[in-house]
């Protein structure tokens, strides 16, 4: 869902409208080539529910070590256990 909405931001058509399926040929061409450049993006996302800050940690090393790693951002932070 969060890469959706990530392709839906960058192609600049409406998220609703891709979900409801209500979109026309130009609106596919849009979000084709924004799912292309998004696929290109160094992203890493990870949405594993009840991380501790040592997991978050861990698995950030762990990607730093394998892929570098120049920022990470957590999301809903109260709810890291």
């Amino acid at each position: 869902e969060l890469t959706e909405r990530i392709v839906c931001s960058a192609s600049a058509v409406d998220h609703d409208r891709i979900r409801r399926r209500d979109f026309d040929e130009q609106d596919q061409f849009a979000v084709t080539e924004a799912s292309n450049k998004v696929a290109a993006w160094p992203l890493y996302l990870d949405d594993r529910p009840r991380q501790t800050i040592a997991d978050i940690a861990a698995t950030a090393r762990r990607h730093k070590r394998k892929h570098g790693l120049s920022l990470v951002i957590v999301d809903y932070l109260q709810l890291v256990a």
